[in-house]
This record gives C-alpha cells, structure tokens and sequence, in this order.
C-alpha cells in the first residue's frame, strides 16, 4: 500500500483536535502503565475500562500519524527533488522524526504540535539528505574513476579520444550511464576548485591554475593527495577514496607531476 493512500481523505487538524488526540494518546499511556503494574491507580477502575482506554489511546496516535504524514511526505518529496535522492528513504527518515516529535511533545510550552513536528521532520530529513549524498559522492567517485580509466585506455589504443558509446561497449554499461560518470567527474573537478579558489573562504594559491593541465584520474588524484580539497590524503586513503589500489594511485601520480613539469618547462621555455 503506498503512503499517500494513507492521506487521501485527511483533513487538516486545527489545536483544539490536536489537544484532543494528546488528551487521549497521554491517557492510553497511563492505563497502559497501571495494566502492566508500573502505575498505581489512584481511583477505583476495572481492567476493562484501562484496557478501552488504551485501545482509545492507541487510535489516537494512529489518527495523529495519518493526519502528519502528509507533512512528512511533502517535506520528503522537496528534498529528494532538490538533492536527486530517494524518497522512500526520506520518508522513513521523516516518519522517525515524527515519531520524536509525538514523543516530546509538551503542550505546556505553547506551540502547535504541528509546529513541532514539522521541525522534528526537517531535521531527520536534513540528516538523511547529508548521508545518502555522502554515500552517493563516494560511489559516483569510484564509478567515474573507472570511467575514467576505460577512457584512458582507449584513448592509448586508439590516439584519439573515445566516444561515450565505445566506453560503454567496453565496459558493458549503458550510453546514458556512461555520459552521467564522464559528466560528474567533471562536476567533482569543478567544484573542488571553486571551493578552493573562492576568495572569502581562503586565500586564493597561485599552483590552482595548474590544475586545468590535468583530466580525469590525474586530477582527482593530485586533488586528494595535495589537500586541494581538505586535508592532504596518503596513496591508501586515495585509492580506497577511488576504488584502487594504493600503487595505481602513486603511479597515476607520478604521471600528472611529469605531465605538470613538462608543462612547467614548456611555459618557461616560451
């Protein structure tokens, strides 16, 4: 059954409902304290009647979860839309701040509960966003290394740079997916260096312009190693960065600095 079934015919709870929902969602609480012995009853009652008000309690957070999850689906689609995520995985990263928010929930305080769980919501969903486009950036970098590497090979077989159908032949993926890789190991060169370069995060170095020398694996390498992006890296935090071994990331290194002198000589040269 998909979510929005769940929110096809909800209407929107004004405070008086919520106060309500709160009123029989804390009673269901208590009973169930009393029931299992936790809570001594302070007035006469029978276990029939803790038993409906739990029950009654339990509905209650039912109906308080069916009327906020369409903000938590909202708020999940604007995020995956915005950060290219999945949005099954925000949901459920929603649906948990929700569950915080039902959870720390003090009227007491004043504000709606629908305030507070919209900030809950966000907050889990944030978090979510950050991981998935953490775990994403590392995979995309090691599918564009071995792009990358493909590329580098036919360019020395061929002596002349293949096309994005010859990459994808050889390495038995689709056209599509291919020109995505080429494409964002470009887009993680280009932002490194404007995260570098940007003037009012720190001082602009006079070596970034060199960079534009390189391509593909030998850019990313000299990147990590050189601490373009942070802080400088070892061959082995590299390659495992890259999906490689620590020895194809020196030699890849030592053939962007011959390729970085031979520049170097050539411009002095001239």
């Amino acid at each position: 059954m998909r979510y929005t079934d769940f929110i096809d015919d909800v209407v929107a709870l004004d405070p008086a409902d919520e106060r309500e929902l709160f009123r029989r969602l804390d009673a269901g609480v208590i009973a169930d304290a009393i029931l299992s012995g936790r809570f001594l009853a302070t007035t006469p009652v029978t276990v029939s009647e803790l038993n409906a008000i739990s029950d009654d309690g339990a509905a209650a957070r039912q109906k308080l979860w069916r009327q906020m999850l369409a903000m938590v689906l909202t708020q999940a689609r604007q995020a995956a839309a915005t950060n290219r995520c999945s949005v099954e995985d925000l949901i459920q990263a929603g649906c948990v701040g929700l569950g915080e928010a039902v959870e720390r929930y003090d009227e007491r305080r004043g504000a709606r509960f629908s305030t507070v769980a919209w900030t809950w919501i966000r907050r889990r969903v944030g978090e979510e966003v950050v991981r998935l486009r953490g775990a994403r950036s590392r995979a995309a970098m090691r599918e564009s290394a071995e792009v990358a590497r493909v590329e580098e090979e036919l360019t020395t077989r061929c002596r002349q740079v293949p096309t994005s159908e010859a990459i994808a032949e050889c390495m038995g993926k689709d056209v599509m997916w291919v020109e995505q890789r080429r494409a964002e190991c470009w887009e993680v060169d280009s932002n490194v260096l404007e995260h570098v370069a940007a003037p009012q995060r720190r001082p602009v170095r006079p070596e970034l312009h060199l960079l534009a020398v390189l391509a593909g694996q030998e850019r990313q390498v000299v990147v990590l190693r050189h601490g373009f992006e942070g802080e400088p890296m070892s061959f082995e935090a590299v390659g495992e960065e890259m999906g490689m071994s620590a020895s194809s990331v020196r030699r890849i290194e030592q053939r962007a600095l011959d390729r970085l002198r031979r520049h170097l000589q050539q411009a002095g040269a001239a």
